[in-house]
């Protein structure tokens, strides 16, 4: 059997499944050659085909994300310290 085509999310690392397999969480960064110089984390919405930048006011560069077993909670990483927060509902 043949599977779907898989789709096109942009650019993007470190992906991890929210609990229902409904969404995604994970990281886009930009780096200058050398470091990274700009990092969020986002969180796409598969059925409503939205994505939302979860660290968008946050100053820091956010790396590594996951998703906590609530569906709702995430932890990442900024330069070896560790955040957490809620996705928007």
């Amino acid at each position: 059997a043949k599977g779907e085509e898989p789709i096109f999310l942009g650019s993007g690392a470190n992906p991890q499944w929210n609990s229902k397999g409904t969404a995604l969480l994970y990281e886009q960064t930009l780096d200058d050659g050398h470091a990274f110089v700009q990092g969020d984390i986002f969180y796409y919405d598969l059925n409503s085909g939205t994505q939302y930048n979860l660290t968008s006011q946050f100053e820091e560069i956010g790396l590594n994300p996951t998703i906590g077993p609530d569906g709702r909670s995430v932890a990442f990483e900024s330069d070896g310290s560790i955040y957490s927060g809620i996705i928007p509902q």
